[in-house]
């Protein structure tokens, strides 16, 4: 088995060196690959975008589902080029609109905790090291197969970011606090959160558990907090644009952070609902009825 995802992970480096233009020309039959042939998880999409959009019709839910299906085909071609990208390929592609006022807020002497979200390519923003003057810490959860993770780990940390397992979040980020070493935590923030959490927010037409560390770490550190808005803009062309929420969150009310990330989502899903990632189950846990559930 090794030797066979030595030999996967061999072939995806090599043909990360073919143009972009004809990685796309691939994408579109991979796409027809998904949709039409494998039908990959199209139960677990089509019943989200039923659950979360029951005002659309069934032919705009259609046109939604076939819109993710191209978009998430395209995003593995790009993830697949990414090991032969360079700091010029990424400004290409992905533009961060407001970088400044990040940089600004270490000059201010604070670290950033940062909301993210899994829409739009979330993997290529690996860049962002080159601008920025606070060290990257990058959330995640490791695959099991050690061979892929350590595969898409030097992906995202070509140009300086550290990967931190999700279970060491806490005590990593408090620890570069205490050493005073200025620290922007990524943190994909819309990732299914385990079925006793207590935190439930209506999202999307239905009662959804959001992971609130972030907030929580933000709070007990005092780092400021922001959204990252991401607007995909044609094939391959993103905009990333960063709004604050706080920079003082130890003054906000409990869960306020997670609301507004919450709402922010939801807007931002809305407007283009291609580019979200709809096979994930994400709604597989239901909420204990004692629990409150925010508006």
């Amino acid at each position: 088995m090794k030797i066979f995802n030595f030999l996967i992970i061999t072939l995806l480096k090599t043909l990360s060196y073919i143009p972009l233009g004809i990685l796309y020309g691939i994408s579109t039959g991979f796409y027809y690959l998904l949709y039409y042939v494998i039908g990959y998880r199209k139960k677990v999409v089509f019943e989200n975008l039923n659950n979360s959009f029951p005002e659309k019709s069934d032919s705009e839910i259609l046109s939604i589902a076939k819109g993710f299906y191209r978009y998430f085909a395209d995003m593995i071609i790009e993830i697949i080029k990414s090991h032969s990208m360079n700091v010029d390929d990424f400004k290409e592609h992905v533009t961060f609109k407001n970088i400044d006022e990040i940089n600004k807020v270490y000059d201010e002497g604070k670290s950033i905790v940062l909301l993210t979200t899994h829409y739009g390519n979330w993997e290529w923003w690996v860049y962002a090291p080159h601008f920025l003057k606070h060290k990257l810490l990058i959330v995640y959860l490791p695959l099991e197969n050690k061979l892929f993770d350590k595969y898409m780990n030097s992906l995202r940390t070509k140009f300086g970011g550290v990967m931190l397992p999700l279970k060491e979040t806490f005590r990593t980020v408090l620890d570069h606090h205490n050493r005073k070493e200025q620290t922007l935590t990524w943190i994909c923030a819309d990732q299914t959160a385990r079925w006793n959490n207590k935190f439930w927010v209506k999202f999307l037409n239905q009662e959804t558990s959001f992971f609130t560390g972030g907030e929580r770490i933000a709070k007990k550190t005092n780092q400021a907090v922001y959204f990252l808005d991401v607007q995909k803009e044609g094939r391959g062309k993103y905009v990333l644009e960063f709004k604050e929420y706080s920079s003082n969150p130890k003054g906000l009310e409990d869960n306020r952070i997670s609301i507004d990330y919450a709402k922010d989502l939801e807007k931002l899903i809305r407007k283009k609902p291609d580019y979200w990632l709809w096979s994930h189950k994400r709604w597989k846990h239901k909420r204990q009825e004692d629990l409150p559930v925010y508006e």
